[in-house]
Parts: C-alpha cells; sequence; structure tokens
C-alpha cells in the first residue's frame, strides 16, 4: 500500500495536483487564470447571452481558509487527498483503503464523501444563471485482495457512483486491484482522461 501511495502521489503531482498535508499551502494551488475565466465567459455568452456570461466565477466562499478546511475534511475520508483547480473545474483525487471496510461502511464512505464534495461547488467557475462548471471527486478504492476488488466493483461501484448531467457533484470510483496490478474505472459517462492503462504502468510496473 504504501509503495502505491507513493507512486500515486508521484503520478498526480506530475499532473499538477496538489497534495493536502500537515504543511499544506493553499497559495500553492493553482487557479483558473484570467484568460480561462475569459474562455469561460465566452462560452457562457454563446450559450446563455450576455447576460449570463456577467455570472461567470467562483463563488464567494473560493478562499484559501475554505480550501484547507474542505480538503482536511477529505483526509479524514481517505489516506490521500489531491485538489487540481487550474482550469475552473474542481477535481479531486481520494484514495480510501476498502480493504480494511465491509460493504456497508464503503457505501457511507461514499455518501460522506458526495456530502464533502458539495463544499467544493463555490470553486467551480459559473457559467451563467446559475450554472456551474462541474466538481469531480476521483475516488481510487484500494484493494490488497482480487476477490474484493471484484466484489466492489461488480456489487458496489455502481451505488458509490454519483453522476448526472442536471447534479453537477460527481464522485466517480476507480477500483484499484493491487493483487492483480489493475485498475478500473466506473461504469458509463464520463469519460476521463486518466486512462486505466496508463496509470498501471505508472503505479504498478
Amino acid at each position: 500500500m504504501d509503495s502505491f501511495l507513493s507512486r500515486f502521489i508521484t503520478y498526480f503531482s506530475s499532473r499538477e495536483f496538489k497534495f493536502y498535508s500537515a504543511n499544506f499551502n493553499p497559495n500553492h494551488v493553482d487557479r483558473a487564470s484570467l484568460f480561462t475565466r475569459l474562455c469561460v465567459c465566452s462560452v457562457s455568452a454563446i450559450e446563455f447571452g450576455a447576460l449570463g456570461s456577467l455570472a461567470s466565477g467562483e463563488g464567494a466562499k473560493s478562499t484559501n481558509s475554505n480550501l484547507t478546511s474542505n480538503l482536511a475534511e477529505f483526509s479524514r475520508l481517505g489516506d490521500v487527498v489531491g485538489i487540481y483547480l487550474k482550469y475552473g473545474q474542481p477535481v479531486i483525487v481520494l484514495v480510501v483503503d476498502g480493504e480494511i471496510l465491509n460493504d456497508e461502511q464503503i457505501l457511507g464512505r461514499f455518501i460522506l464523501i458526495h456530502q464533502t464534495a458539495t463544499k467544493m461547488r463555490s470553486f467551480s467557475l459559473g457559467l451563467g444563471f446559475g450554472g456551474k462548471l462541474p466538481v469531480r471527486t476521483l475516488t481510487f478504492t484500494v484493494f490488497k485482495s482480487h476477490s474484493k476488488a471484484i466484489h466492489f466493483k461488480e456489487t458496489l461501484s455502481s451505488q458509490c457512483k454519483k453522476y448526472s448531467l442536471f447534479n453537477k457533484i460527481w464522485v466517480l470510483p476507480f477500483t484499484v486491484d493491487l493483487e492483480r496490478k489493475r485498475v478500473s474505472k466506473w461504469s458509463g459517462l464520463p469519460m476521463t482522461e486518466f486512462k486505466e492503462d496508463l496509470m498501471e504502468k505508472v503505479l504498478f510496473d
């Protein structure tokens, strides 16, 4: 597990994620640039009209102190938590040790993850008339045994996934099988830029 966590942090750090720790500095987390904000405003203007574009921007609660507080909450739900805010869509990566949890505890853990993810809504750029970019929480549930990994993937993963075009707080479960050295994503939409085969090469080879 320790080796996996180390490689996980290295992999996502290379993709500009910042990881929460006792010495976490929120100023090191890149926020959306002016260019990104202008692009979002342009898209908003096309889709919603000029008045809609005026609503673009992060929420009033998108402060460094709230970011630190929210990540601290995530850290109580998993072993490792990272954040990416560069393009105005919060992406959280979270590692959960599923080996030590039973089914009921896993389902309860994902409910808490979803509740915590809603607090990141303020860090999403607006798209006009109340619309915002979605919050994505990519949750990597790790199992030492293949049998438990398969059980999670085939039985629990669909219940843990929270995704809807109308509800912009997404919790998306990856399954990590340490025994077989496999990473599997959730079933169905949305698509993800993090490909399983590429992650397996970095995390296990």
